[in-house]
């Protein structure tokens, strides 16, 4: 399963984790990230989660649940 997805932040995102692991930062500029990730098989929810470079972590994982 390959999911792509775009962050968004005031300065410049320093990693994005889905269901844990590390995503791969595609494109990165100040204030929008693009980025992908591949996931085994079998995998029924995602969580995403952006860190800026300053260290500020998203409280809120976004969350979407596959059918």
């Amino acid at each position: 399963l390959v999911v792509r997805g775009v962050s968004h932040d005031n300065g410049m995102i320093g990693a994005v984790e889905v269901n844990g692991e590390q995503a791969t930062l595609e494109e990165n500029t100040p204030g929008v990230a693009n980025w992908q990730i591949e996931l085994g098989e079998g995998v029924t929810e995602l969580r995403a989660v952006a860190v800026d470079r300053a260290g500020n972590r998203e409280l809120t994982a976004h969350r979407r649940v596959l059918r």
